[in-house]
C-alpha cells in the first residue's frame, strides 16, 4: 500500500515547520519505511520472521519429545519420566515459549503503534495486543492448546471461536486455525514417527484422502461464499 510519502523537500519544510531536528526527521522517515515493509509483507505474506516463530516452536516440541522419550522407545539421553531432567526438560521448554510469546507480543504492538502514528495497515478486525483483549487471547489460547492436547480435540474447534470473538472474519479464523495446525499436528506426527508408534503406509493413504478433502471442501466453500455474497455459509 503507498503511503503517498512526501518528496525530501517538502519533508524538510515539514520537519522544519514542525521544529523537527534532523534526527527526528530521519527517524521518522525510517518509521514511515518500516510501515510500508509491514503492508508490503501482511498483504504478500512474507512475514518470515514470524513463521520463524512458529518454526522455532514446532523444532522445540520434537527435542522435547526425543530428549524425554516414550514408553515405546527410551530417551537417547537416558532421561528417566519424573526425574529432576525430566521436568527440567520441561521447564526449559516453558520458559523458550514464554520468551518467544514475550518478543513475539513486543514486535506486533510496536507494528501496530507505527500503524497508528500514520493512519495506516490497521483495520477495524485486526487484534489489539493490549490491555484486556490481550490478556483474553493469551488467557484462552493457553487455556485451550491445555484441554485440545489433554483431550486429543481439534485446536481449530478451540482457536476459531475465540478469533470469532474478537470479530476476526471467518475466511481469516479458519485460515489462521488451519495455520496454527501445521505445526502442531505437524510436530506430533514427527514425533510419533520417531517414536516408531505410527503405521506411516496407513498415515500417508489417510493423509491423502484428508487432503483432497480439504482442498475440495475449501473450494466449496469458496464457490458457496461467493454465490451468497457474505463471509461465511
Amino acid at each position: 500500500m503507498d503511503l503517498n510519502l512526501p518528496s525530501m523537500g517538502e519533508t524538510e519544510d515539514a520537519a522544519t515547520t514542525k521544529g523537527l531536528s534532523q534526527s527526528e526527521q530521519q527517524a521518522q522517515e525510517r518509521n514511515i519505511q518500516m510501515v510500508q515493509d509491514i503492508e508490503d509483507n501482511e498483504r504478500n505474506h512474507q512475514q518470515w520472521e514470524k513463521h520463524l516463530v512458529t518454526l522455532a516452536i514446532f523444532v522445540a516440541i520434537v527435542l522435547l519429545n526425543v530428549y524425554r522419550g516414550s514408553q515405546s522407545k527410551p530417551s537417547i539421553f537416558g532421561v528417566k519420566s519424573c526425574s529432576v531432567f525430566d521436568w527440567g526438560g520441561i521447564a526449559a521448554y516453558l520458559v523458550f515459549c514464554v520468551f518467544l510469546t514475550y518478543r513475539s507480543i513486543a514486535q506486533q504492538q510496536h507494528e501496530q503503534e507505527l500503524k497508528r502514528e500514520f493512519g495506516h495497515g490497521l483495520t477495524h478486525s485486526e487484534i489489539t495486543f493490549k490491555g484486556w483483549q490481550l490478556f483474553k487471547l493469551l488467557f484462552f489460547s493457553f487455556s485451550g492448546g491445555l484441554v485440545s492436547g489433554a483431550l486429543g480435540m481439534g485446536g481449530g474447534s478451540v482457536f476459531n471461536p475465540l478469533l470469532l470473538s474478537f470479530g476476526v472474519p471467518p475466511q481469516v479464523s479458519s485460515a489462521t486455525g488451519s495455520y496454527m495446525i501445521i505445526f502442531s499436528t505437524g510436530a506430533s506426527t514427527l514425533t510419533y514417527i520417531l517414536n516408531d508408534m505410527m503405521d506411516l503406509s496407513y498415515g500417508i493413504w489417510a493423509g491423502c484422502f484428508c487432503i483432497m478433502g480439504s482442498i475440495l471442501g475449501m473450494l466449496l466453500l469458496d464457490m458457496i461464499i461467493k454465490i451468497l455474497d457474505r463471509q461465511s455459509p
